[in-house]
């Protein structure tokens, strides 16, 4: 019986906000409408932001795929020579938590 109350008492409790909503004066909100389109115009949109490179590849950075592109690419071998100066100057990073690096050890 106990644990019926504290149940009956626990959801009433939360119901309330439901029901308080309704009582409360809330200017009306505009609504917006947006004209319905059609599977082959979403596919020619889609399309044509793949082609200019307007499509988002990373959703934390919000970069796009053109964004990254002019960003400087290098080539493989660039990258290993670059990897091997850092390395022979020690300006690599030895502890990733605090930053330090090998030339700072």
């Amino acid at each position: 019986m106990k644990r019926q109350l504290i149940a009956l008492a626990l959801g009433s409790l939360f119901a309330l906000p439901a029901f308080a909503n309704a009582e409360t004066d809330y200017p009306p909100q505009a609504t917006t409408t947006v004209a319905a389109k059609t599977v082959a115009q979403v596919r020619n949109e889609l399309i044509a932001a793949q082609r200019a490179g307007d499509i988002v590849v990373n959703a934390e950075l919000g970069t796009t795929a053109k964004s990254t592109q002019s960003a400087g690419t290098k080539t493989r071998a660039e990258v290993l020579a670059a990897l091997v100066h850092a390395k022979r100057s020690g300006n690599i990073v030895a502890n990733a938590e605090t930053g330090t690096k090998v030339n700072q050890l």
